[in-house]
């Protein structure tokens, strides 16, 4: 029997968790996802956010939404 190979798993947060842990509304959320401004997988249909994904999209600069002074 051959040995499996030890790799670790990402760590996948919902988006009922994040949004309970104060990163945003759960739309919030789905908007980011949809303009591309975090990134998520589906599993099971649901979808997923990576520590990682979670670490660039709260690393962003926060837009205010006019020109830059």
């Amino acid at each position: 029997m051959a040995a499996i190979a030890k790799t670790a798993l990402p760590q996948l947060y919902s988006l009922r968790t994040l949004s309970e842990a104060g990163y945003g509304s759960i739309a919030t959320l789905r908007r980011a996802i949809r303009e591309g401004r975090l990134d998520a997988v589906r599993v099971g249909g649901r979808l997923k956010v990576t520590a990682e994904a979670l670490a660039r999209y709260i690393g962003e600069p926060i837009s205010t939404g006019g020109e830059a002074r």
